[in-house]
């Protein structure tokens, strides 16, 4: 009976070429979703509540920002550069799976390191960093030397670069001691 109800409620839906309106709780709140049809099943759009949309308007800056032809002329060729074909796109959620290699390492007795919050540089010239996008898009960047220890810093480099590689590293560890305390189990 259940399988009929749905077939009838699809073939409506498209024909008429409307959507149903209705409220699903996903977790710990009610949202409001539109029901249409999509190849012979059932599809759930989730709507947001006018309470918590932003008017565009109200978001500062926007409106009082010149740009120039010169900027606007790079910035289209970077999205240029960078176009491509979705089914060119690897869309893969690897979240689930990372997480699980975290459990499989701490319990495995291995140390669990937190990425940093990255370094943010102010943008001085927009110019020459849209040029640099672009090369980066192209292919053409600068490849990326080879992370180094201390020790090996040292030998290869020379003191120049130790100190930098130094400073990272404290950095590193006061990140650690923020971070929560690792809980202590012994082997039986």
């Amino acid at each position: 009976m259940a399988v009929k109800v749905y077939a009838l409620l699809t073939k409506a839906l498209s024909e008429s070429g409307k959507l149903g309106v209705g409220k699903v709780v996903l977790r710990d709140r009610e949202d409001m979703v539109l029901i249409g049809c999509q190849d012979n099943g059932l599809v759930l759009y989730k709507v947001r509540y006018p309470q918590f949309l932003r008017s565009i308007n109200d978001v500062p800056g926007l409106t009082d920002t010149d740009v120039s032809d010169d900027e606007l002329k790079l910035a289209q060729s970077l999205v240029d550069s960078m176009l491509k074909s979705l089914s060119d796109i690897e869309i893969k959620d690897t979240y689930h799976a990372d997480v699980k290699d975290m459990i499989d390492a701490k319990v495995e007795g291995k140390e669990v390191v937190m990425a940093g919050d990255d370094e943010v540089k102010p943008v001085v010239d927009i110019m020459t960093a849209l040029r640099e996008s672009i090369e980066a898009a192209k292919g053409n960047a600068k490849p990326m030397e080879r992370a180094a220890g201390d020790a090996e810093a040292q030998d290869v480099e020379g003191e120049e670069t130790a100190a930098p590689k130094k400073a990272a590293a404290a950095k590193k560890k006061a990140a650690k001691a923020k971070a929560k305390p690792k809980a202590k189990t012994k082997a039986a």
